[in-house]
């Protein structure tokens, strides 16, 4: 019989070991900030993330975006595949969609850009009637399909709670012969088997993906458990997704983003939940328009103005006034929603300013407004007590 004491890890034997080990963990924490990321879209979001405006997902990983039903969990997944048909750093990539919820058609040339759509793949195009995974096993082929392809990819599950289980099927077929027949059925533990074959996968696909340098987003569902005293959010498949991703993040809907008392699109709170990257846990705001996407220039102003970065609702006076016109005037400002952003020399209604972000140069400037203003957030947290073992 073999023996059933653990392995010890490896240990440093000499200060020259100990100090190689933190020369090499320095290294990496300098790498992320060279480090291949996958931007989202919003600028928020990849701050959340890495800390870094221009990506949010690191290649070589796994990521699990899980979410509301029409919070923007696809559109946030797409945007990945706009983003980066806009580097040259992904003009070598692959993207594969696999969207085996087949629910509805995004227009994604429309929403993304021709290029983007004519580089987008079905994983199982000529295969299957849809060209998308049905199953568990049908993603685990399109996936070794892609590794063995070996250029890097983006692969995007669009949802694994769509897909079944061929042993799943096997049991619906079970239970109808039995049905016909008359005959009792018994339970087979479907659900638990899926979660086994996907922590398998998972598993496996963790290391070839790094050595592959590509990325794999995997879509969930919000579950809500409706026995419970209190109401429970939980996503199906398993802890798998939790041991073997590097980031996970919850999109819950806020409120409704309304045009003339109709709906155009909604406000949403992203919050990470899980992140290998940074270790950091933090909740930033998402727009989502129905046909543009993600409005990334609303979400950033909104975090500036929430900050307080820009002063709100106290426009300048240039003109004497006597002093009832002055009183009233007052009373206007406290009602009005204008701002002054002094560096542009702007003041007006923050949707004069977004018409304004159309200008190439001052989208710049608020995405490194926000940056900056991220940093100096973030550097505040950090805590300047004495360290035991420093």
């Amino acid at each position: 019989m073999g023996s059933s004491k653990k392995q010890k890890q490896p240990q440093p034997d000499t200060i020259a070991e100990l100090d190689a080990m933190i020369d090499q963990e320095e290294e990496e924490d300098e790498n992320l900030k060279t480090h291949l990321m996958v931007p989202t879209g919003s600028t928020l979001y990849n701050l959340a993330c890495t800390d870094r405006p221009d990506g949010a997902f690191p290649v070589g990983t796994i990521v699990n975006v899980v979410g509301d039903s029409s919070s923007g969990k696809t559109v946030l997944g797409l945007s990945c595949f706009g983003e980066c048909n806009l580097l040259p750093s992904f003009d070598d990539y692959r993207f594969i969609y696999d969207y085996s919820e087949c629910a509805a058609e995004i227009d994604i040339g429309a929403m993304f850009g021709k290029r983007t759509a004519s580089r987008i793949e079905k994983p199982h195009e000529g295969k299957t009637l849809t060209g998308y995974s049905s199953t568990v096993e049908d993603w685990q082929d399109a996936m070794n399909a892609c590794l063995e392809d070996g250029r890097p990819f983006i692969y995007l599950l669009d949802s694994l709670d769509a897909l079944t289980s061929e042993n799943e099927l096997a049991q619906v077929e079970k239970q109808k012969i039995s049905r016909e027949t008359g005959e009792a059925t018994t339970g087979d533990y479907t659900a638990a088997k899926k979660a086994a074959s996907i922590t398998q996968i998972l598993r496996t696909m963790n290391d070839e993906l790094k050595g592959n340098n590509s990325l794999l987003i995997v879509i969930s569902q919000v579950r809500k458990k409706l026995d419970s005293r209190f109401p429970v959010r939980y996503r199906t498949g398993g802890d798998a997704l939790l041991f073997y991703t590097s980031l996970e993040s919850w999109v819950q809907i806020r409120g409704k983003l309304e045009v003339r008392g109709r709906q155009v699109g909604v406000h949403t709170v992203t919050r990470v939940s899980k992140n290998k990257i940074t270790g950091k846990r933090r909740e930033v705001p998402i727009v989502m328009r129905d046909a543009l996407g993600i409005d990334d220039a609303e979400a950033l102003l909104t975090f500036l103005i929430d900050e307080k970065v820009f002063e709100v609702g106290k426009k300048k006076n240039t003109k004497k006034k006597d002093k009832e016109k002055d009183k009233e005037k007052e009373k206007e400002k406290k009602k009005s929603n204008s701002i002054t952003i002094e560096e542009l020399g702007f003041e007006g209604l923050p949707s004069t300013f977004l018409k304004r972000t159309e200008d190439p140069e001052v989208m710049k400037w608020l995405v490194d407004k926000t940056t900056q203003t991220w940093k100096e957030i973030e550097a505040s947290l950090v805590v300047t007590r004495f360290r035991k073992y420093a």
